[in-house]
């Protein structure tokens, strides 16, 4: 059956219905899938679509709309989207050089296969991080165009913040012009998508002098310290370009400036500041999608925070321990991968190893802390979580040290394994403790000990990712880590001076 039937290609098929899985690419960046839906073809990055075959109107936008602003862009740096066939658009202009950077080298492969890129020659074609690069790289450019999805993961956040803006303007000569998109507002902004466009709009601002927003296909920001304009296709005539769809006959020149004035005129300036440790964006990005079912951003929060508070104040000490330390193991687990993802540049690769370092970790706490701690008792639990409280504390200095200098990756992926290391032993330890203390039944013991574990883990994991990390930032979003493990820790010596 196996051998006669792909399975994998089967299951991913569920993924995207009434479509066709033409192919399937599992990269240590993430898994390309390419997909016929009645002659379309579809790409998708872990499961976000990059681009669709035939849409001449985006491709053409996300480059002439940036390339025209310029005197005499020769070199242009390009991030991502190399898929959707931007590089023959570039090249129409005196361009002299072309840097391509990707977020997954596998998609330059996959636009090998699925394009014909006859214009390839001239781009060099760079396998790094765009962030690791920008740090290094001593180039200068005229023009970049950033066709990246909307920061719906910590992941493509990074090139949304003021420090991302920062270093490409270290890379940019003095007329150069700056091209990113959102997701296509018309002429209307919805309160998320107001809110969506003003976080990133106040951000390019804290770097540059002049914003301007072109409404197309997507909304087009372009962003520069020199003037920028809005009579694209009057400019495009003039350079004698032949475009399918960015000229005279499609766009109307005034009409593009009346719609950007109106949006620009729905932006909020009081809007807060996009950065790697305070993912404002991103929480804008999840109440957009939220918006779309006409669900409030806080309400599952308050779901989940009052389901957890009802059964930890029911029951007993240990297993509000045992809610603690899944609580502090789980979100401390995700937060780790958050800030290594901001560092190193992808995580999907990573994140195997993390899983596997964690519950090796909780193995070894779990089994062995009869070697280390020859008796068990409710002080001994107490130290552990004091140990936790400590290990939170001190996880905001280490960010910071990472954040101020700079280190290999291999020492990077180092440190943030044993980061995991100790978190889950402590983790481990607690839960084993904790139950074998229990002079209940085994059975009621293991079911109710795994269920609040179990709890406490989806809680921290839900609260922590979609609301503490956006609303607080990395580094503040362990305050409720903290306090939950401070609350247990309360009930421990409570109950402690109760048996003295």
């Amino acid at each position: 059956l196996f051998i006669s039937n792909n399975l994998d290609k089967s299951v991913r098929e569920l993924s995207f219905p009434d479509q066709v899985v033409e192919y399937i690419d599992e990269t240590p960046y993430g898994i390309l899938v390419v997909t016929d839906h009645e002659g379309q073809i579809n790409y998708y990055e872990n499961n976000i679509l990059m681009a669709s075959s035939g849409d001449v109107a985006l491709r053409e936008e996300s480059v002439h709309f940036a390339m025209i602003q310029h005197k005499n862009p020769e070199k242009v740096l390009v991030l991502s989207g190399i898929i959707t066939g931007i590089i023959p658009e570039i090249i129409k202009y005196p361009v002299k050089e072309i840097d391509y950077v990707d977020l997954n080298p596998g998609v330059v492969d996959l636009a090998k296969k699925f394009l014909s890129l006859d214009t390839l020659e001239n781009v060099n074609l760079i396998e790094k991080d765009p962030i690791r690069y920008l740090r290094k790289t001593r180039s200068k450019y005229d023009v970049v165009l950033i066709n990246l999805p909307s920061p719906s993961t910590i992941q493509l956040n990074r090139f949304y913040t003021v420090e991302f803006y920062s270093m490409i303007k270290k890379s940019l000569n003095e007329d150069a012009v700056v091209c990113l998109s959102s997701p296509s507002s018309s002429n209307y902004l919805n309160e998320q998508s107001r809110e969506l466009l003003s976080v990133i709009i106040a951000t390019l601002k804290s770097q540059f002098k002049n914003v301007l927003i072109l409404p197309g296909t997507d909304d087009f920001i372009l962003a520069s310290d020199h003037s920028l304009f809005g009579n694209i296709s009057e400019r495009i005539e003039l350079t004698k370009i032949k475009n399918q769809y960015v000229n005279s006959y499609y766009i109307h020149d005034d009409l593009l400036v009346e719609k950007s004035k109106i949006i620009s005129n729905q932006i909020d300036s009081q809007a807060p500041l996009n950065h790697d440790f305070k993912p404002v964006v991103y929480q804008s990005t999840i109440k957009l999608w939220l918006s779309f079912f006409n669900l409030k951003y806080w309400i599952p929060a308050f779901l989940i925070i009052l389901l957890s508070a009802f059964f930890y104040f029911r029951t007993g000490t240990f297993n509000k321990v045992v809610f603690a330390a899944g609580f502090a193991g789980t979100s401390i687990e995700l937060l780790l991968l958050f800030v290594f993802q901001v560092f190193y540049g992808y995580v999907y690769f990573a994140a195997g190893i993390f899983f596997m370092v964690f519950m090796a970790g909780l193995s070894l706490g779990s089994f062995y802390w009869p070697v280390v701690f020859k008796s068990p008792s409710l002080k001994l639990i107490g130290r552990l979580l004091f140990c936790l409280i400590v290990f939170v504390i001190i996880l905001p200095f280490v960010f910071r040290l990472f954040k101020v200098m700079t280190f290999s990756e291999t020492m990077i992926l180092t440190v943030f394994a044993l980061l995991v290391i100790i978190i889950s032993v402590l983790t481990g330890a607690i839960f084993s403790i904790s139950t074998h203390l229990r002079k209940t039944e085994v059975s009621i013991v293991a079911s109710e000990a795994y269920g609040f574990d179990l709890s406490g883990s989806a809680a921290g994991a839900l609260l922590l990712s979609v609301y503490m990390v956006p609303a607080l930032g990395f580094e503040l979003s362990l305050i409720g880590t903290c306090l939950v493990c401070i609350l247990s820790l309360f009930f421990i010596l409570r109950e402690s001076r109760i048996q003295d």
